[in-house]
């Protein structure tokens, strides 16, 4: 049998920038300016609370993440 690892509601910056198409740094700065819920885990780092972006439009969590943040481009599709 096979166990699938499953994502709690904490997750951590690079997981977050993936989902949400953004910047690491922008996520850092936004977290330090208390515009994102998130929490630093000592001997862990920052952690993210996945549950309450869900709750946010993208268009809130971007906007929010936004002061001086530069959003990646999404990829093309064929």
């Amino acid at each position: 049998m096979s166990e699938q690892k499953q994502e709690g509601r904490w997750r951590n910056v690079r997981q977050i920038a993936k989902i949400f198409g953004v910047v690491e740094g922008s996520l850092y700065r936004a977290c330090a300016a208390g515009r994102l819920p998130c929490a630093r885990i000592p001997g862990i780092g920052l952690r993210i609370d996945y549950y309450a972006l869900l709750k946010m439009s993208e268009a809130d969590m971007k906007a929010r993440v936004k002061a001086g943040a530069q959003v990646k481009p999404k990829p093309a599709q064929a």
